[in-house]
This record gives structure tokens, sequence and C-alpha cells, in this order.
């Protein structure tokens, strides 16, 4: 079992990590990544945010999964292209966009 519902990505202003947060209230902390910034983590800052980014974003990942298959194995013809689009859409917010 995961924390359900969707993650946001904070960058922490006075530290070298992002935080990875559930929306929940009080949010819950899923995650520290290094942000690629510090002495300590030979990460290029782009691979740092992208890093949390990924992680912020698998919930939306899995439930694309989940929903993808269940669609295939009902009628593959008739659910390819809603199925592309669950899985077009769960990629996009992996990428941050």
């Amino acid at each position: 079992m995961y924390t359900k519902g969707e993650w946001r990505v904070d960058r922490k202003r006075s530290s070298f990590e992002y935080d990875i947060y559930s929306k929940d209230n009080p949010p819950k902390v899923i995650a520290r990544v290094p942000s690629g910034v510090s002495n300590y983590s030979r990460l290029v800052p782009a691979e740092g945010e992208a890093n949390a980014q990924l992680i912020a974003s698998a919930p939306d990942l899995y439930e694309a999964c989940k929903e993808g298959l269940e669609l295939l194995s009902i009628n593959l013809e008739a659910n390819r292209g809603k199925v592309s689009e669950l899985l077009k859409q769960a990629l996009a917010k992996a990428e941050g966009k």
C-alpha cells in the first residue's frame, strides 16, 4: 500500500533537496531527493529535479498502468486510443510537463 492521492514537489529554500509531499491535510513527506547542487551529490541540478518529478508522479503512473491493463483486457481494439492517452498523460506528468 502507498500514500494515495496526488503528490507534489517542493524545493526547500534553505536546503539542497526537493521534498515530495502528499496533498493530505496535513501533508505527509513521501521522500527527499538531492537537488544536485550540493557537494555530497554527484547529480546535476536538472537530474535532481527530474528525479523528484518522477517520484511525485508515481501514483499517476501506477493508476495509468493499472487502468490501461484493465482496459486492454476488456477489448484491445476498442480501448487502444484511451490507453494510449492515459499513458501519455502519466508520462507527461513524470516529465514535469
